[in-house]
């Protein structure tokens, strides 16, 4: 994932959607938009891939209003703010990349650290119900070579990427699946 090249890939993108682009190397800010004239301005020298492509999520969602200058709350900015992070993380994700790379990620893009923590590892849970969760499970198990006397809530959880809020149901499937084969151990 070169940041150059994501730049470009942005600024085609945002230039297809009807709005001239300028690259300004004195331009004081990293990178703004301004979708009623149609116009992107940037700075090669500071702008980021993430700063671009979060302008152009403004651009494809047609915000136009602004509350002021350091409008950091207002809730277009949160929400371009976590679409470009995913934006980024999709075309990470489909070059290679994975969560044990997200340092590596965060630098490519410049993709502020504790968000992009929060939204793609939020982005990583599965939402199950309990059937899911036990069919997880389950097919995890038929799979493994593990022993079952070995058998771990954590790992299993890990492994099938399951929230920890069903730790206690996990348990319970763990325990369920020992008493059918006969082991009496513990389930940690």
């Amino acid at each position: 994932m070169l940041k150059q090249e994501i730049i470009e890939q942005t600024i085609i993108e945002i230039e297809n959607h009807g709005i001239d682009v300028i690259g300004d190397d004195s331009f004081p800010l990293d990178a703004v938009t301004n979708i009623r004239k149609k116009i992107t301005i940037y700075n090669p020298q500071i702008a980021t891939p993430f700063k671009l492509t979060h302008e152009l999520i403004h651009i494809i969602n047609n915000d136009v209003h602004r509350f002021d200058d350091c409008d950091f709350t207002s809730p277009q900015e949160k929400r371009a703010n976590t679409e470009a992070i995913l934006k980024l993380w999709g075309i990470f994700e489909d070059q290679g990349g994975n969560t044990e790379e997200l340092y590596q990620f965060i630098e490519a893009t410049g993709c502020p650290e504790k968000l992009t923590k929060i939204i793609v590892l939020k982005s990583k849970i599965k939402t199950w119900d309990k059937e899911e969760i036990q069919s997880q499970v389950v097919h995890y198990l038929d799979r493994t070579d593990d022993d079952p006397e070995s058998w771990n809530v954590y790992s299993i959880m890990d492994a099938c990427h399951i929230d920890h809020k069903w730790e206690s149901l996990v348990k319970n499937i763990i325990v369920e699946l020992n008493s059918k084969i006969g082991l009496q151990k513990q389930v940690i």
